[in-house]
């Protein structure tokens, strides 16, 4: 496959004490070559925010929308799981509606509070390939075995919201949040595959002169995927399984002493809770991990 992308983006933007207004456009041509034809996108970029109160609330809205283009590269950053069978696509988001608020509660209490609804035709969801054995037969690739990701695509809408939340306790103490849940309405497949409608994260870090540390909470809710069966010359009589992948929780922990400028000792600890936990399905994840050693810095 080839795509060679090129956009024209105009924008005109208006000021008016409080409020500011941004019209735009983004005109895009896909020239590709394989699977893919050459097209012409348009997309919305409309973005507008008044001022409520100074510093402290600003109410903010938006349409656009965007083409994103799909790589090898970027599926497997994001699930190396995935079998050297890819059919690569674009992603054409015709729209992203949203508004908001955000600012601050106090000088060191930052928040942002955002809802929209979005659509994304050719949308990439990862799905388990469908086994080529029954755990009695040979399979001729090693990645046949409902060990490996494909990718398909679909026309997904989603209604979303999420809420960030900072605090800067002190010059040495910050901690704080997110949010976000989606709903997902597809086209054609049964389910938002490995999508979950909820994620959660939270974080503290705490540093002076010679002491740092530091807490990460991660929350992913559970997602659907789906095992089938394709063996050859092998009638399968049982209709595809949906799988649910369970949600999960993980706490990291860091911290260290800086004995100079040079030397410092550090430790971390990974997966606190020592769960197994699936990130996709049918591969856990290590449980505890401990690391802690030594740094030095060398002034040649």
């Amino acid at each position: 496959y080839t795509f060679f992308n090129a956009g024209f983006n105009p924008n005109f933007e208006v000021l008016r004490d409080n409020l500011t207004i941004n019209l735009g456009v983004d005109l895009v041509y896909s020239a590709a070559s394989g699977v893919a034809e050459s097209k012409g996108y348009v997309y919305p970029k409309v973005t507008a925010s008044y001022i409520l109160i100074d510093q402290v609330l600003t109410a903010y809205a938006g349409v656009t929308g965007g083409l994103h283009q799909n790589s090898f590269r970027d599926f497997t950053n994001l699930n190396p799981f995935v079998s050297p069978t890819l059919n690569i696509q674009r992603t054409d988001e015709q729209y992203n509606a949203y508004g908001g608020l955000k600012g601050k509660l106090a000088s060191n209490v930052s928040y942002n509070f955002r809802g929209g609804y979005k659509n994304e035709r050719g949308k990439a969801l990862f799905k388990l390939n469908p086994s080529r054995t029954d755990g009695t037969i040979n399979v001729a690739k090693g990645y046949e075995a409902a060990n490996s990701f494909q990718v398909v695509y679909d026309e997904v809408s989603s209604l979303y919201g999420f809420a960030v939340v900072s605090v800067d306790f002190s010059k040495t103490l910050k901690f704080g949040g997110n949010v976000e849940y989606n709903s997902f309405s597809t086209a054609n497949e049964v389910e938002a595959w490995n999508l979950p409608e909820l994620k959660a994260t939270a974080f503290a870090n705490y540093t002076n002169d010679k002491w740092f540390a530091g807490a990460n909470l991660f929350f992913i809710g559970e997602r659907k995927d789906e095992l089938d069966f394709n063996i050859p010359g092998v009638l399968i009589n049982r209709s595809p399984e949906i799988i649910d992948v369970g949600n999960y929780i993980d706490l990291n922990l860091n911290g260290g002493y800086k004995f100079t400028d040079k030397l410092t000792a550090f430790a971390k600890v990974n997966n606190v809770f020592g769960s197994n936990y699936q990130k996709y399905t049918n591969f856990n994840v290590q449980g505890l991990q401990v690391f802690a050693g030594l740094t030095y810095k060398f002034d040649f």
